[in-house]
């Protein structure tokens, strides 16, 4: 027998202690989370839509897709030059776009509130024979009221 107690935690034991440990951690988690959400963003949808109409692409079959692009202005104005461009992450393709100012940028001069426009540009490797089977990505960056909204895309190139 020890004139000591023995080295218990019996503080650990109250269930009050344990509820208020527990609350600051989640506490703090939740202060840390809530910083880090972009709020501006949180609850509006992206305004682009994108898809190609040949995709994977087999490049033995054709050598370019059609990328279609519908942007819509979901702002309650009227919006003036949005513009919206379109960029091979790799460098390896070509892009033209109908009434573009150059080969992969389009102005829409006026758009009327909560309307949608459809882009189509044409994506061609720049050197079919060189360019490897894989997953290539794009991204289509659309500015609307000096806000800029990006997303990105992939398009599969087979060889079969």
């Amino acid at each position: 027998m020890s004139i000591y107690k023995e080295n218990k935690f019996d503080f650990l034991k109250s269930k009050t202690l344990i509820i208020i440990i527990v609350s600051i951690v989640f506490l703090i988690l939740l202060i840390f989370f809530i910083t880090k959400i972009d709020w501006d963003n949180f609850l509006t949808k992206n305004p682009i839509k994108v898809k190609f109409d040949k995709n994977p692409l087999n490049l033995i079959k054709k050598t370019n897709s059609i990328l279609e692009i519908t942007i819509k202005n979901n702002t309650a104005i009227d919006i003036q030059d949005a513009v919206v461009n379109i960029e091979s992450i790799e460098d390896n393709f070509i892009i033209f776009c109908k009434d573009s100012t150059n080969y992969n940028t389009i102005t829409i001069p006026i758009m009327s509130a909560k309307n949608k426009r459809t882009i189509y540009c044409d994506v061609r490797p720049k050197n079919k024979d060189n360019i490897i089977e894989g997953t290539y990505s794009f991204n289509i960056e659309y500015i609307l009221n000096q806000k800029t909204y990006t997303k990105r895309t992939n398009l599969e190139i087979i060889r079969k």
